[in-house]
């Protein structure tokens, strides 16, 4: 069964930071098994994070999204990193 998603909280690396996150939700048609290989995601949106260059990369980013969907699955789609100092190879 759906459940109902209100509320994503995501903390981010104080030096391996993407630069961007998009959320999706995802859910199969009813009566089907769950699969998440089959399952249809809707964009939610997405949030940028800083680069965390002020901090000289010691403090985290905590990230709350309040979200209003019914889902089976979530889908977070990491994009590219901040280049820093400390994480020159993108890990």
């Amino acid at each position: 069964a759906n459940v109902k998603l209100s509320q994503l909280q995501i903390l981010s690396h104080q030096f391996k930071i993407a630069t961007k996150l998009e959320l999706f939700i995802g859910s199969t048609p009813e009566g089907d098994k769950p699969s998440y290989h089959k399952s249809r995601f809707k964009r939610l949106g997405y949030l940028s994070l800083d680069s965390n260059e002020r901090s000289s990369w010691q403090a985290r980013e905590l990230k709350s999204v309040q979200v209003d969907a019914y889902g089976r699955f979530v889908k977070i789609l990491v994009h590219k990193n901040h280049i820093n100092k400390l994480n020159m190879y993108s890990q």
